[in-house]
């Protein structure tokens, strides 16, 4: 069994680019285009092109507990 990891700071409110809020799940990731790191929403994750990966981004989903359990990268 593999234990889960969570998102252990206070979770972003909304994506960084387009200021909508953060609702079932969110990105910490590389934003190619901007070559910077942001808290993206999983619409602009794709949108971006960004990935997930070591050195590239993960993807949190919120569990009924109010809690973000990393589920890629």
């Amino acid at each position: 069994m593999v234990k889960e990891k969570f998102w252990m700071s206070p979770p972003p409110l909304v994506c960084d680019l387009c200021h909508k809020p953060m609702k079932t799940g969110f990105a910490d990731a590389r934003v190619p285009r901007l070559r910077t790191w942001g808290s993206v929403c999983l619409y602009c994750f794709k949108q971006e092109n960004c990935r997930t990966g070591a050195g590239l981004g993960q993807v949190y989903e919120r569990r009924a507990s109010g809690r973000w359990v990393k589920i890629l990268g």
